[in-house]
């Protein structure tokens, strides 16, 4: 195993991938996003290659993109993103109960033939059927990759990320971001 380690100011960005992809099961992380405005994070199954122009982009996400300053609450957007060329995004913003950056919530992704699901703590939040299910049937046949990841964002995506005003810049993170676990569903 390589061990990094960086001084603060060398790292704006990190992300975590499986080398591997899966089609179908259940996979679950325990996480609690970053909570400042400005700072995106996220949990994610992405098809490698998705960026490129002839290749159907499929992605799904639970990904914090910004934070109400008023209430300091922070927003969750669930994506299913399909398309050649992509992205096509089928977006949803929700709230979880706590806030999913004042603690760590459970999050699941659910693959089966027959359905796509979100789930937080044990309750289904979305479900897609039809045309984007179809879509990842067809196009995500070679099964996705895992992600995780924490970056800076900018006014058109996130929230404006100013050090000055963000209190505890640079963010550190002590003790597990996040746990992972994937198991087949039957019938999957």
């Amino acid at each position: 195993a390589t061990r990094l380690f960086f001084t603060a100011g060398e790292v704006a960005s990190a992300e975590l991938a499986t080398i591997s992809a899966y089609r179908y099961g259940r996979f679950e992380a325990s996480i609690q996003f970053a909570e400042h405005d400005g700072i995106i994070s996220s949990f994610f199954m992405w098809k490698p290659d998705s960026e490129k122009s002839d290749v159907n982009w499929n992605e799904l996400d639970y990904e914090k993109v910004g934070l109400e300053l008023a209430s300091r609450k922070c927003k969750l957007q669930l994506n299913a993103i399909i398309g050649v060329p992509g992205p096509q995004g089928h977006e949803s913003l929700v709230e979880v109960p706590g806030g999913i950056c004042s603690s760590f919530h459970t999050y699941t992704f659910e693959w089966t033939p027959m359905y796509l699901a979100w789930i937080v703590d044990s309750t289904e939040i979305r479900r897609e059927t039809g045309a984007v299910l179809r879509d990842f049937e067809e196009h995500a046949r070679e099964g996705m990759r895992l992600h995780f990841n924490v970056w800076p964002g900018d006014s058109s995506f996130g929230g404006k990320f100013d050090e000055k005003r963000s209190a505890g810049v640079p963010i550190h993170r002590l003790g597990p971001l996040f746990r992972l676990r994937r198991e087949r569903l039957l019938g999957a």
